[in-house]
């Protein structure tokens, strides 16, 4: 009984030091494999265990020297000492970081609110000359409001009725007004881009809307037919509390990497009899699944969206928008077959229509999916390039097998 017990002592005191652990990596941010290893050995070592402590309060006994005793007061004492000073600086970070977060925050609103003309009306065009299909605009249509982010001025027409509850975004003129000190460092660009998409995030909380939609304004679409039901799905989805962000827009880089790869297992997308055939859920976040082409997101997200994008205390590869930002969510939806893709990027427009493709064979389930969206894996053309190639043609024969 007395083995049994000493041992529940030793699992809770270890699980407790591993808690730890894992908190002090978390909190310094500490992403490096061999830091963490030295982290690790840094509190096994500093930690103070509950036997060394209560050798040190209780009284000298016969059985222990005097050297033993101070010997072991020492060490003890020392381990304090530096558990103490290291989790006083935790808590000094910890508290620091809350402090500068809402310094920024403020720093970032009055950037917001004083950047002159970096936000516009969207022009409304005759049918000819709208720029998104028919079905995504009834979907979009949905939400309370949409900004459409540019470089010098938005090229997208909407039918009048959504125009009136569209913003375009000036990138060109709200790079002028941004401090150094957002987009200093590597990956400048995207760091300009990480910086919009937190500003339109302010101006979302200021008007107090509720869900808005983002899309970029050089993004392409690709000719899909949608059941007739999607748009009410999207409708019920969008009025539920069970997601925390919905992407018409994807990219899944874990593919690119490696397609013959298996699916990790924080990439498997789940359809719903509930939300319909065409939508899947990401239901842990971690994914690697990238582009802020066309995204959706409701307001109880967007101060820690912004948050994210604007933490000054993270390297700037841990702030890119669609890097680390979007991959904090679980509850993410995902629209299938993949409806758009960008075409300034540093792969062929079909090469991205086919990685999209791979995730659904490799990573959306259960089996079998909907005919409305194994079919158009392999047909269609992307906007107005040639029709769909390699490498889709390669894996035309795996679809038709799905």
């Amino acid at each position: 009984m007395v083995r049994i017990v000493v041992h529940y002592k030793l699992l809770s005191h270890m699980f407790l030091k591993i808690l730890s652990i894992k908190y002090i990596t978390k909190v310094l941010d500490i992403s490096s494999y061999h830091h963490q290893l030295a982290c690790v050995i840094f509190c096994l070592i500093i930690y103070p265990n509950e036997e060394s402590i209560s050798l040190y309060m209780r009284k000298p006994t016969l059985r222990t020297s005097s050297r033993t005793q101070k010997s072991t007061k020492i060490r003890t004492a020392f381990q304090l000492i530096c558990f103490g000073c290291l989790t006083g600086s935790l808590l000094f970070r910890v508290f620091l970081r809350a402090d500068v977060g809402q310094v920024v925050a403020l720093e970032h609103r009055d950037v917001v609110r004083t950047c002159v003309e970096f936000s516009g009306p969207v022009d409304s065009g005759a049918n000819v000359s709208i720029t998104m299909p028919q079905q995504v605009l009834a979907m979009l249509s949905l939400v309370e409001h949409i900004f459409v982010i540019s470089l010098e001025g938005c090229n997208s027409r909407f039918p009048p009725w959504v125009a009136s509850r569209s913003t375009c975004i000036h990138g060109k003129v709200l790079d002028d007004c941004t401090p150094k000190k957002f987009t200093d460092g590597d990956f400048e660009h995207a760091m300009k881009v990480t910086f919009t998409h937190a500003a339109i995030i302010t101006l979302s909380i200021e008007a107090g809307y509720k869900t808005i939609a983002v899309l970029e304004d050089d993004l392409a679409f690709v000719d899909r037919d949608f059941s007739f039901e999607a748009a009410e799905k999207f409708s019920q989805l969008l009025a539920s509390n069970a997601w925390n962000m919905i992407r018409f827009g994807f990219r899944p880089y874990f593919l690119q990497l490696s397609g013959t790869s298996h699916c990790p297992s924080s990439c498997r997308c789940v359809t719903s009899y509930v939300y319909g055939e065409h939508f899947c859920e990401l239901r842990n976040p971690g994914c690697d699944m990238r582009s802020s082409d066309l995204y959706i997101l409701p307001s109880y997200n967007f101060l820690s969206f912004r948050e994210r994008l604007l933490d000054l205390g993270l390297p700037n590869t841990k702030r890119i928008v669609d890097v680390h930002p979007m991959r904090a969510y679980g509850k993410q939806w995902i629209l299938l077959p993949q409806i758009s893709y960008q075409q300034t990027l540093d792969i062929p427009a079909d090469y991205q229509i086919g990685a999209g493709a791979l995730f659904v064979k490799k990573c959306v389930g259960p089996r079998p999916l909907a005919s409305s969206v194994t079919k158009q894996l392999v047909v269609g053309s992307t906007g107005t390039h040639k029709p769909l190639q390699s490498p889709l043609v390669m894996l035309k024969s795996e679809f038709e097998m799905l």
